[in-house]
């Protein structure tokens, strides 16, 4: 069930101004490692998420919700903390 709760990690080596990837922001003063992916970021690492653009990519974020074959209702995965 890994890997349902968002894109592929994108390394900071491939992260500038000129080419970030859609749902990508880099907000200002932050290295390229520290992008927002507009989706985790956004509760997990919201010092990553700070700047206007990042906070309007993260309130326009659906929320995803994953339940893995097998397990009961009670124990989704919220695709933030869990």
């Amino acid at each position: 069930c890994e890997k349902k709760c968002g894109g592929e990690w994108i390394s900071p080596e491939d992260i500038s101004d000129d080419t970030l990837p859609d749902g990508i922001v880099l907000c200002p003063d932050q290295s390229p490692d520290h992008y927002c992916d507009c989706g985790g970021d956004c509760s997990q690492q919201p010092s990553w998420c700070a700047c206007t653009e990042a906070k309007d990519c993260c309130g326009a974020a659906q929320q995803v919700i994953v339940l893995c074959p097998g397990q009961p209702q009670e124990n989704y995965c919220d695709c933030d903390d869990d």
